[in-house]
């Protein structure tokens, strides 16, 4: 995964985080404890995460199509933001 942050005012920025890192059950259950702590008072994200497409296995089927699509589409642009000033961020898989 690529995280690359363009900006007029300062260098560009290109991180790399190895997939390895992310697509793997550890991260995503740290993920979704932190999310469940943070979700107190927010209905749309206990919601979202007490649903049926987050639970048990689910979360590695989840996990198992991400490297899937890695495999089969190479680079997958997951977000690309820009704002008002110019600055570029875009999430690349």
């Amino acid at each position: 995964m690529w995280i690359h942050i363009k900006s007029q005012d300062m260098p560009n920025l290109h991180i790399p985080i190895p997939n390895c890192l992310l697509l793997n059950r550890l991260t995503l259950h740290l993920l979704t404890k932190k999310l469940t702590q943070k979700a107190n008072g927010n209905d749309s994200l206990q919601a979202f995460l007490s649903s049926p497409a987050l639970v048990g296995r689910r979360k590695q089927e989840i996990l198992r199509e991400m490297r899937t699509m890695h495999k089969r589409f190479g680079k997958l642009e997951l977000v690309y933001v820009e704002s008002d000033d110019g600055t570029q961020v875009q999430i690349v898989l």
